[in-house]
């Protein structure tokens, strides 16, 4: 592992120690923190968590593994098990740097229970370009200091525009919000899913990496783009 990359790591190390310290800003009002606790790995996925109370058990997207690529899903609940806690805990916000130049996740499924993200939390990716939430309402966005902010950019505007598909009775909330109405929002039903890859491509598409645009699936390997039939698009 290079030098930058372990730079990379620790600053993401740091920046979850702030987020645990802050959890109570990000959620709802009405809980307050009761107990933080340490930072777990739940398959691919770095998690950060807390006990709230009265059973809800938050848990926040931490990092991606480096060996993710291609679309990722980001589940509704982990499961573990914290004696004098509880075993399942609803996954609610991603921090700050989730994603950065050395991933090469193309998309990324966020669950309907995502609450909050970080203004940073996909603006260092160079590969994202499909965002899928299934949060009805949009989720609140935080800067560094969980902070909340208005008005920023959430991608990169360097790289290929980020297309963000949202639950369809919620495309003109999202459209309307400050900071996700910068980005394209389709509804979900334009969506389709990485999971669908068909025959002509199967087990091919483990060595390349799998992307969304406007809806439709590409597979590129070895500098090459693929239809989901399995016919190079010239």
């Amino acid at each position: 592992m290079g030098y930058n990359r372990q730079q990379t790591i620790m600053r993401k190390i740091f920046t979850l120690i702030a987020a645990i310290v802050s959890l109570n800003m990000i959620m709802p009002q009405k809980a307050s923190a009761q107990e933080e606790l340490d930072n777990v790995v739940v398959g691919d996925i770095t998690y950060f968590l807390a006990d709230y109370g009265n059973d809800l058990l938050f848990a926040g997207v931490g990092y991606f593994s480096y060996d993710l690529t291609g679309h990722v899903v980001v589940p509704e609940t982990i499961d573990y098990i914290w004696p004098d806690h509880g075993n399942t805990w609803q996954v609610r916000a991603v921090s700050p740097r989730a994603l950065n130049q050395y991933h090469n996740i193309t998309s990324l499924d966020l669950p309907s229970g995502i609450y909050s993200v970080n203004d940073d939390s996909f603006s260092e990716s160079e590969t994202l370009n499909s965002l899928i939430i299934r949060a009805e309402v949009p989720p609140v966005v935080y800067d560094k200091d969980w902070q909340e902010v208005s008005d920023c950019y959430l991608f990169t505007p360097l790289n290929e525009p980020v297309t963000v598909y949202v639950p369809e009775g919620s495309v003109q909330a999202y459209k309307d919000d400050s900071n996700w109405g910068k980005a394209t929002i389709l509804p979900l039903s334009e969506y389709q899913a990485i999971e669908q890859t068909p025959s002509p491509l199967r087990g091919e598409t483990e060595r390349g990496s799998k992307l969304l645009r406007n809806g439709i699936l590409y597979i590129e390997m070895n500098s090459k783009t693929y239809n989901a039939q399995g016919i190079e698009i010239k």
